[in-house]
């Protein structure tokens, strides 16, 4: 059962996603476009050659910022997906999980026996899992919206 469940959440997604495009689809329909009405503008006519020069030289390198923001975003999000043990409630020191195959157990066991006979308070996040979704979501955002930051800063210099 715990194998479909990104399916079925994948599946709920795309179907809510649909409902809001039929949804929020605009109720009017444009006129159709006139082919003979539209009529190429020269840029020359209102901009002197001199901004025309300046606008060519300002394009390429905040294009190149962008393109560098998706990279180091893109970078980040690839890292922490790729951080398979990363968990924010884990102690330091604290052994990962792993699953044992070999006797068909498909729950995580710990690697090594247990430092001590007395039972270990399950941590705060691990006992809220929705509290714990929502931190590692918040933690996400931020990092996503500070690492950029600087390029962004120059980008707006530059603007």
């Amino acid at each position: 059962m715990r194998a479909r469940r990104p399916l079925v959440a994948g599946a709920a997604t795309l179907v809510v996603a649909q409902v809001a495009v039929v949804v929020l689809r605009p109720r009017t329909r444009l006129p159709p476009a006139q082919p003979g009405l539209a009529r190429p503008i020269d840029p020359g006519s209102y901009f002197t050659p001199d901004h025309l020069d300046r606008a060519r030289r300002f394009r390429r390198p905040q294009a190149a910022l962008g393109l560098a923001t998706l990279a180091v975003e893109g970078g980040l999000l690839l890292a922490l997906a790729r951080g398979r043990g990363w968990a924010p409630w884990r102690r330091a020191g604290e052994p990962e999980a792993r699953s044992s195959a070999a006797d068909g157990l498909s729950d995580a066991v710990p690697d090594g026996p247990p430092s001590s006979t007395a039972p270990t308070p399950t941590p705060w996040l691990e006992r809220h899992p929705l509290l714990a979704g929502a931190a590692a979501g918040a933690t996400v955002t931020v990092a996503i919206g500070l690492a950029p930051l600087p390029l962004a800063a120059l980008g707006r210099r530059r603007a």
